[in-house]
């Protein structure tokens, strides 16, 4: 049997049907309240908490990017040897270890993390601001400065601020969300009306902000995530191939960054209630899934600065398919599902974290790729210099991105909204859903993704009435992606069986 052949769906319900009634925004079911228990996802989480990230902090020290926090705040005399934006994979390290003790204590990781945190907080400036990279090794230079572009100083601090969002959230401790709060203030005398237009490099100071509004309830936060939208459609930057990334529906620039740019703006759209702006989203996804996407859900052209190609220009040893931009891709679609509630985003979003994603990171959880082209001959070294996954990079944007989002995947699995239970992915395991005030305890019993049968177990803490809506993965509807980009080659036609308590149910897409 292949995985295409036939696909299962098995309900034991103690629960009464309801309509499947428009539902409003959905909310995605925390990850502290799922817990993997299958053969696939969990032995990877679990090498993430005890290879991944003692490694990614042993590499960080040697690169010198914790040293730079520890000079800044006095705790070291030795000089500076850090890489110019290496800051931000120490936040994406913590951000990792935040999201893996929420769902797994581990003392030791604690007091490491910790310790970490009261030198990041030691080293901030009076006024606010952190770089370690231009106040030790350029200081006379101008923060903020548009002739700057190639520091990322706003990149960086956009990952502090979803770190500290983090952790703040698996711990309740706020020394760290105050140190970034006091960033985000610093970026907004910056960043305004009249001021500076563009933020300083790569985008990701938007997603950092939306998580910054999300954890402290300011929305001043929210309003200058807003304002770098707006900007994204008035300003020029390299990153977008010279134009504004958002003043056109063609998902055109370097890949991860305008990923990243779409995620801040959905989640901005959804924030604010700006359907305009949601509806450019809707297109800017549209250009990629009918146009940009290779089969891996991998996006990236090598010879396109890393970003997307003209219309249908997928030529698999160019594919640079970089690993952080899977992980952006999963974050624009599973915003989008949020948004509009459909499993084609999802459907997206699966096939880049089972292709595109888990490809950058090897069983062992230490070597890496930060290409992935999707052929290769042993001897081209496309990986940075390799021609098979390696320990580290000059520039480890992806392991630090690995790290932080392995213990999030989780967080992906379920959704609700008003009276509805969305099953976005197949993952065996057990979840505890709040609806309306009524706790649901699921329970997925699946070989996927070697196997399509999967029996889910939904028992209510009481009788309650609410729509399970459960997704049909296109691939299993002879559809690899929501769009004629792609099709099989067989006429295979794939049964889609559903049973609610042994008795077949008719679906009804």
């Amino acid at each position: 049997m292949t995985t295409r052949s036939i696909y299962w769906l098995t309900f034991a319900l103690a629960i009464t049907f309801a309509s499947l009634a428009m539902a409003g925004e959905r909310s995605a079911v925390p990850l502290t309240d799922v817990q993997f228990q299958d053969a696939f996802w969990a032995p990877r989480l679990e090498t993430n908490r005890t290879v991944t990230i003692p490694h990614n902090l042993r590499e960080l020290r040697k690169q010198g990017s914790l040293g730079g926090f520890a000079i800044l705040a006095g705790k070291s005399d030795e000089e500076y040897h850090g890489y110019i934006w290496g800051d931000s994979d120490v936040y994406k390290t913590i951000e990792g270890m935040a999201y893996s003790l929420s769902t797994r204590p581990d003392p030791q990781m604690e007091k490491r993390m910790e310790q970490i945190i009261a030198t990041i907080v030691g080293a901030q400036a009076e006024d606010g601001y952190l770089f370690p990279h231009l106040q030790l090794a350029e200081p006379n230079y101008e923060r903020f400065s548009e002739a700057l572009f190639r520091t990322c100083e706003t990149y960086s601090m956009g990952h502090m601020l979803e770190s500290a969002a983090t952790h703040f959230e698996a711990t309740g401790r706020k020394n760290y969300l105050e140190a970034a709060v006091r960033i985000s203030d610093a970026i907004a005398r910056e960043y305004k009306p009249g001021g500076r237009e563009w933020p300083s490099g790569h985008p990701e100071i938007e997603l950092g902000l939306t998580r910054l509004y999300r954890a402290t309830g300011e929305k001043r936060h929210l309003d200058l995530a807003a304002f770098f939208v707006e900007q994204a459609k008035h300003t020029k930057t390299t990153w977008s191939d010279g134009r504004p990334p958002l003043a056109h529906d063609e998902a055109l620039g370097h890949a991860v960054a305008m990923l990243y740019l779409y995620a801040g703006a959905v989640d901005v759209a959804m924030l604010s209630g700006d359907q305009r702006l949601i509806s450019l989203m809707d297109r800017k996804w549209e250009s990629i899934v009918r146009h940009k996407m290779y089969i891996t859900g991998g996006v990236g052209h090598w010879d396109h600065r890393e970003g997307f190609a003209p219309n249908y220009e997928l030529p698999n040893r160019k594919s640079y398919s970089e690993t952080c931009a899977a992980i952006s891709q999963v974050m624009f679609n599973h915003r989008l599902f949020l948004a509009h509630g459909d499993a084609r985003y999802i459907d997206v979003a699966e096939r880049a974290l089972y292709n595109g994603f888990l490809a950058g990171v090897g069983l062992s959880g230490d070597r890496f790729f930060y290409v992935n082209p999707l052929v290769s001959d042993g001897r081209w070294k496309f990986n940075h210099g390799t021609s098979e996954r390696c320990a580290w990079f000059g520039c480890p944007c992806c392991p630090g991105n690995i790290v932080r989002y392995l213990p999030s995947i989780p967080g992906l699995t379920y959704a609700t909204a008003d009276d509805q239970l969305y099953v976005n992915l197949y993952i065996a395991g057990t979840a505890k859903v709040d609806m309306d005030g009524t706790t649901v305890q699921l329970q997925q019993q699946t070989q996927y993704p070697w196997d399509g049968q999967v029996k889910i177990t939904v028992d209510p803490q009481k009788p309650s009435a609410f729509a399970l809506k459960v997704r049909i993965p296109g691939w299993a509807r002879n559809q690899p992606v929501p769009s004629d980009l792609y099709r099989y080659e067989d006429d295979e036609k794939p049964a889609v069986e559903l049973a609610v308590n042994g008795k077949p149910v008719t679906i009804e897409l």
